[in-house]
């Protein structure tokens, strides 16, 4: 398994930084790693959208909602089993007044380690970029 895991504190609450994250009708105006997204933040529901990360082609891809927990996490999983599976998740946590956020992704399969190793530099730095725009949007 490839595991990248980012890591960014927002100055709000919880409620209100999953309330943004969960809003996926919005996410065009601030998120330039996922700047289109389909679907809804509903457990079970499918998903589709776009990833943008700099220095890679940008991918359309579909996953299915896996966990929804309000103000705690939201995840959902994609890919083709036993080949190439993402978990993409966000997890928030009280972090004094504000929230301690934890964005990542953990790939599994055959192939994943070759293929996000030598990329995972980008992701990780696309996914900081999208840490900070989401706390942007939070204090808006």
């Amino acid at each position: 398994m490839k595991r990248i895991r980012t890591t960014h504190v927002i100055d709000a609450p919880p409620a209100r930084v999953f309330a943004t994250l969960s809003d996926f009708t919005r996410w065009h105006a601030w998120n330039p790693v996922i700047p289109k997204i389909r679907g809804e933040a509903r457990l079970g529901s499918p998903v589709k959208f776009r990833i943008v990360i700099p220095g890679l082609p940008p991918l359309s891809l579909a996953a299915k909602i896996t966990s929804v927990e309000p103000e705690r996490r939201l995840a959902w999983t994609g890919g083709l089993r036993n080949v190439f599976v993402g978990e993409h998740y966000f997890e928030l946590s009280p972090h004094g007044a504000g929230t301690r956020l934890v964005h990542g992704e953990d790939f599994s399969g055959l192939v994943s380690h070759a293929l996000i190793g030598r990329v995972t530099s980008k992701i990780e730095a696309a996914y900081d970029k999208a840490n900070q725009a989401l706390d942007d949007e939070v204090r808006r």
